[in-house]
């Protein structure tokens, strides 16, 4: 792989650290976007090379896009990857920029709480370092962990489009959307918090066949 020289990032959460990829990452992620089940609830299409993985590297490293998840005490070893995407906006107040992110994990890493961990962090990078207006995960309608991911993490519960979105089958699916506004960032409420877990816990229901 051709040395790319870009800025670095690299943070730190309780037990995890979220940086920029590297070269030795390749493999890894490779094995990572090469899951058909992460493709599957995810909506990216899998990879079928490594020279792919690090295209996808050379790409989004040098405008820090892509992220690697990886544990304090095994940090050779990617288990995750964290990825966004700007869309800006102008309003009448002004340019306005809202980050679209998307997040996955090896499944030996799932079910520790480790994404609410990352997402926790990334909010406080992107609101104070990117100056991000808002937040967006879009999600597809059965993936129940990426939806209790954005409800922990304070997201509201935007609605649900139907058939805007592609899956790797090349598929037309729905999405949901959640979004976190700086505001809502800046003076979390309670009470709000628990209306938007009302709001979705009813819309599983629905997608899942409730009427």
């Amino acid at each position: 792989m051709k040395e790319v020289k870009a800025r670095k990032i690299e943070l730190a959460t309780v037990r995890l650290i979220i940086r920029t990829p590297q070269e030795r990452d390749v493999h890894d992620i490779f094995v990572l976007m090469s899951d058909l089940e992460i493709a599957a609830i995810t909506g990216f299409r899998p990879m079928n090379t490594l020279s792919e993985a690090e295209g996808k590297i050379r790409r989004e490293m040098d405008g820090g896009l892509m992220f690697c998840i990886l544990e304090k005490n095994l940090p050779e070893k990617v288990l995750g990857v964290f990825e966004i995407t700007p869309h800006k906006t102008n309003t009448v107040s002004g340019e306005k920029c809202n980050y679209e992110i998307c997040y996955f994990l090896h499944k030996e890493a799932r079910g520790k709480g480790y994404m609410t961990e990352v997402v926790k962090r990334m909010k406080r990078y992107l609101f104070d370092e990117r100056m991000a207006d808002s937040l967006t995960i879009a999600v597809l309608p059965r993936n129940d962990a990426s939806r209790r991911v954005a409800l922990k993490s304070g997201f509201t519960y935007e609605g649900l489009e139907k058939k805007c979105g592609m899956n790797y089958l090349d598929e037309v699916v729905d999405l949901e959307y959640y979004t976190l506004y700086k505001e809502e960032y800046l003076n979390p409420d309670e009470k709000i918090r628990k209306e938007k877990q009302t709001i979705a816990s009813k819309q599983k229901w629905i997608n899942d066949g409730g009427i």
